[in-house]
């Protein structure tokens, strides 16, 4: 099909004859509200290269055959690119490849490297209060099947738009499109109004329901480049040839060049298209509101809402570890797909990259064998904290390797983190296995036990031995050991460091602007910050704990032990390490920091 006929198109006046029943009964009916509402599937589409619709000029014809996967009653077979192209062509005739910002291309739903059938949907709802007119709104669909399994298509093409009747006249205008549901992002792309969006048909209440298009084109010829200001192309140009040549009626605007109607230039005049019922219609799409890709009534100006879930909800980092909804769809023993059988719905996860996966995925978190980047398996990413780094399968930070207790996370290497520095009132005393790839916040400053200061690998006995001794900060200290190595000089996991600044806004202690960076208890300790369900800056350092946090436990007041306070599914392993030994599934609680 000509390109040269889309951009035509955009210009042309189209006449459609329209003509509706149900159930094959001449519907008697004064308000085409009542004969237009409804769900129709085209079940036939016939080109002709003149305005007579003569079949001497039929250019190609599609429909009238069987049922498709989803048990619609019709479908369109686009099994080559030309089909592709004349399913563009049907699409543009329709108002939709005019409209700039929802334009329709055709490689965008298929391209003839699959053998397709295409169900193609106009949904008309009426929400007018008048009787002998029409108003309101239509969504218009391209969904498909492949032929040879019937399994979905994964691309589609959806328009939506507004109409309004008056006498046997009808005008549409494209309001938007949705775009391919497969990057995540939102799917409703907005058309920029203009006259080349808007269609004007006419249509009776005889026969079933049937569009006949004719390029008024063809048979009264065409303008272009007249300029009526003298200046800039004129949006609607003339459609008679003295107006073209004469466009201010004065002899001042530019005169366009006029192109005389022909027929029989292969390109398409007439075309007819039919409909019959279809009851089988979903709007598919992603129904959950916390994905990126949503599609709900509140997602989009238009109130566009999805029905039927799809499965491909994507979503942002941040949800990492919350439920989702997966779909497979599976073919029979014969290789064949049928939705009532084949369709299944799974719990699902969402993963490190918020990609939507398996449940049963996640029971290899925390396995021996890291499931992320550089992993060995392409099933969901795990290594973020939300899954606790695949349950510390996966290294915390690049080249260091960091299994809790000991763990091998790959059956070769055991954990760098916390391997033990001796004691730091030994003569046994090393630096030796401080991991400065370890040394960080990830993991955990190469602390293994914060209760146990001999698995504090890159801490100075010097700043143990005064840690256990100081009562107060001072500037020696401080700056040697008021590090993430050494707990930030803090005796306790539980509770401030000595050097957490609590002078509040005047720098000076003792006044009444001193702030309390402690952990707060309803009871023993109301005044507290730490941990009191609010980010307070003041306190966000470490220190001051980072300003604490809660634990699902109800106990546990930092992060490294709330971790560590979870439980095994064999009801005996009291830490990660022997539950992963004795093969059982470790449950960690749930750390929120006030300060995320």
């Amino acid at each position: 099909m000509k390109k040269m006929l889309q951009l035509a198109l955009i210009f042309s006046a189209l006449l459609f004859t329209f003509s509706c029943s149900n159930n094959g009964s001449t519907v008697e009916s004064t308000d085409p509200g009542d004969t237009l509402t409804d769900t129709w599937m085209v079940t036939g589409i016939s080109a002709y290269d003149d305005a007579d619709c003569s079949s001497d000029s039929q250019l190609f014809s599609y429909g009238g055959g069987g049922k498709s996967s989803r048990g619609a009653p019709n479908f369109i077979n686009a099994a080559t690119n030309e089909d592709c192209q004349n399913l563009e062509w049907f699409v543009s005739a329709t108002a939709d490849d005019s409209s700039i910002g929802a334009d329709y291309e055709a490689n965008s739903f298929c391209d003839g490297t699959e053998d397709l059938d295409v169900m193609m949907y106009f949904i008309i709802e009426t929400s007018d209060t008048l009787s002998g007119a029409a108003a309101g709104n239509y969504t218009k669909t391209l969904y498909a099947t492949k032929a040879e399994t019937g399994l979905p298509h994964t691309k589609e093409y959806t328009t939506y738009g507004r109409f309004f009747t008056y006498g046997t006249n009808m005008v549409t205008q494209i309001l938007g499109k949705l775009v391919n549901d497969d990057n995540g992002n939102d799917r409703f792309v907005k058309a920029d109004e203009n006259e080349s969006d808007e269609r004007s048909w006419t249509f009776s209440n005889a026969g079933g329901l049937t569009m006949t298009w004719v390029d008024e084109n063809v048979v009264n010829g065409s303008c272009a480049g007249a300029q009526t200001d003298g200046l800039n192309d004129d949006i609607n140009q003339p459609t008679d040839e003295a107006t073209c040549l004469d466009p201010a009626g004065d002899g001042t605007g530019t005169a366009g060049t006029w192109t005389a109607g022909s027929n029989s230039d292969l390109t398409a005049s007439c075309a007819m298209i039919s409909f019959s019922q279809a009851t089988d219609y979903q709007l598919r799409g992603c129904t959950d509101e916390n994905a990126l890709n949503y599609l709900g009534g509140d997602s989009n100006e238009f109130g566009i809402t999805a029905t039927e879930e799809t499965g491909n909800c994507v979503y942002s980092v941040d949800e990492a570890s919350q439920p989702c909804v997966k779909i497979a769809y599976e073919l029979d023993e014969e290789g064949q797909y049928n939705e009532e059988q084949g369709k299944v719905t799974y719990q699902g996860i969402v993963d490190c990259l918020g990609m939507c996966q398996f449940e049963a995925a996640t029971q290899w978190v925390g396995d021996g064998v890291c499931d992320g980047t550089g992993g060995t398996r392409a099933f969901g990413e795990y290594n973020c904290e939300a899954f606790d780094w695949d349950g510390w399968d996966c290294a915390c930070a690049t080249d260091c390797v960091a299994g809790k207790d000991g763990v091998s996370i790959d059956g070769n290497e055991i954990s760098m983190v916390g391997e033990g520095n001796g004691g730091a009132n030994s003569q046994d005393f090393t630096a030796g296995n401080c991991q400065t790839a370890c040394n960080n916040e990830e993991c955990g400053y190469d602390i293994g036990d914060l209760a146990d200061d001999t698995t504090w690998d890159c801490c100075s006995a010097d700043c143990i031995i005064k840690l256990s001794q100081s009562t107060a900060c001072d500037a020696a200290t401080n700056s040697a050991c008021n590090i993430g190595a050494c707990n930030f000089y803090r005796d306790a996991a539980t509770d401030i460091g000595l050097c957490c600044d609590q002078t509040g806004p005047d720098a000076a202690p003792g006044t009444a602007d001193d702030i309390d960076c402690s952990l707060y208890d309803a009871v023993n300790n109301p005044d507290g910050l730490g941990g009191n369900g609010e980010c307070d800056e003041a306190c966000n350092s470490g220190a001051c704990n980072f300003d604490g946090g809660v634990c699902s436990d109800g106990v546990s007041t930092d992060e490294e032990t709330c971790i560590a306070a979870g439980s095994c599914s064999d009801g005996v392993s009291a830490s990660i390490g022997d539950c992963a030994a004795n093969a059982g599934e470790w449950t960690a609680e749930e750390w929120t920091p006030d300060c995320p």
